[in-house]
């Protein structure tokens, strides 16, 4: 086909999806993270929470395609 094949175990096991991942799919990443210090809830050591905003979404449709394959049997 000229493009390349990924497999993932997340997908059910009778669809295809050829895409343009690119054009079709928007990550959106901010860079800042925000650090919450707790130096009482574990003493003698401090814990740090970190949380990062991450997001995507899709943006072009007509760049992606499914097929669903199904068995007779």
């Amino acid at each position: 086909m000229g493009i390349p094949v990924y497999q993932s175990a997340d997908m059910p096991p009778t669809m295809i999806a050829v895409a343009d991942f690119k054009q079709a799919y928007k990550i959106v990443d901010n860079r800042g993270m925000r650090i919450l210090r707790d130096p009482y809830t574990n003493k003698p050591y401090v814990r740090f929470f970190v949380t990062k905003r991450v997001g995507g979404e899709v943006v072009n449709t007509s760049a992606i395609k499914l097929l669903k394959i199904a068995s007779k049997y």
